[in-house]
């Protein structure tokens, strides 16, 4: 029973640091968001769902705060935990070009322009990284 009530609480914890982090998130706090994220991830009780959020929503942080680095980071664990939508590939391959990895942003331009073949922006940055590399 006493484990049953601290497992309880300790889920009741994790639900209420995650509101936390997207309300932060929401107000456009996105360096103490970027932070809950990150205790968030590690947290074995989070839903595979809240999970997700907190990676898409962490690289967001990251990305809105010009740290390109880390956005790039958690934009491809996003994607690896089962973040589908285009533009987290597209977000993920200009992370790689503002990090001048172009050869490799290049690779993740041509797969979004494969998911958003109308997209006029793609061919530009994918010329973009190409001029970058000569």
């Amino acid at each position: 029973m006493i484990l049953g009530s601290f497992s309880q609480a300790y889920a009741n914890r994790s639900k209420a640091l995650f509101e936390k982090a997207n309300k932060k998130y929401n107000s456009k706090e996105y360096a103490i968001a970027a932070s809950l994220y990150t205790k968030l991830i590690k947290d074995p009780n989070l839903s595979k769902q809240d999970k997700l959020t907190a990676y898409i929503n962490g690289a967001a942080c990251y990305y809105y705060n010009h740290d390109y680095k880390n956005a790039l980071k958690w934009y491809a664990l996003a994607i690896q935990h089962g973040a589908k939508e285009p533009i987290y590939y597209y977000k993920l391959a200009e992370c790689l070009k503002m990090n001048g990895r172009y050869i490799e942003a290049i690779a993740k331009f041509e797969e979004y322009q494969k998911m958003v073949p109308d997209d006029p922006n793609t061919a530009v940055m994918i010329e973009g990284c190409k001029l970058a590399i000569e």
